[in-house]
């Protein structure tokens, strides 16, 4: 199952205020930039990933327009979005464009950015499931405690753990957990996955958050 993250939020520099000349409100448009990210886990096991991201540019658009959810799912279409990620990533847009436009502020062009990433298994994903369910239970018994004391390192010493009411997937391996851990920018996973995570790459695997130094 795939998993979609979005982010969208004012991107306005002290420079967007320099020389701007009396308007009228209703006259503001929006300038949309949009950061596309597909993200494909190749093996679960050893966290290798693959990525490319790509980035796309909507200018010109009158409040009316971007108010209309036909109007970002037009934009995401033709990006290539899932079409099962067009209601949260039309939700987040239109809640920033709202916010936008009721704090009135006092430029012209209103110029906002849009994060959407999309976690997918790749095609060697199915292939190492299907390998891992084959093996001897008692192995995987084994495995799955060196696994466990690994996992419990320093990289992993500063996050909460938290258990859920409900089932939730854990974006780098993509199985079901209930108690899992919860970075900083309030993502979460299992504890052992996480926790290999953070000894290749210091950041959160779905929106790239940066762990604080003393955690990482």
């Amino acid at each position: 199952m795939d998993e979609y993250y979005c982010c969208a939020y004012p991107h306005i520099s002290a420079s967007d205020f320099a020389s701007e000349t009396p308007f009228c409100p209703d006259d503001q448009r929006f300038s949309v930039e949009v950061a596309y990210t597909n993200m494909y886990v190749l093996n679960a096991r050893e966290f290798e990933t693959s990525e490319y991201t790509t980035h796309h540019s909507f200018s010109n658009i009158s409040k009316d327009e971007i108010m209309q959810e036909t109007t970002i799912v037009s934009w995401l279409s033709s990006m290539g979005v899932p079409s099962e990620a067009h209601r949260s990533v039309v939700a987040k847009v239109l809640q920033c464009a709202r916010g936008m436009a009721n704090d009135r502020i006092p430029t012209k062009v209103l110029s906002m950015r849009v994060d959407v990433t999309i976690t997918q298994p790749g095609d060697d994903f199915e292939d190492y499931d299907e390998e891992y369910e084959d093996e001897d239970h008692d192995d995987d018994d084994e495995d799955h405690g060196l696994v466990q004391a690994a996992a419990k390192s320093q990289h992993v010493e500063g996050l909460e753990t938290v258990e859920q009411e409900g089932c939730k997937r854990c974006a780098i391996c993509l199985e079901d957990f209930n108690v899992g851990v919860r970075m900083p920018c309030l993502h979460m996973f299992h504890e052992n996955c996480i926790g290999e995570w953070l000894q290749i790459g210091n950041s959160c695997p779905l929106c790239r958050f940066k762990m604080p130094p003393q955690m990482g």
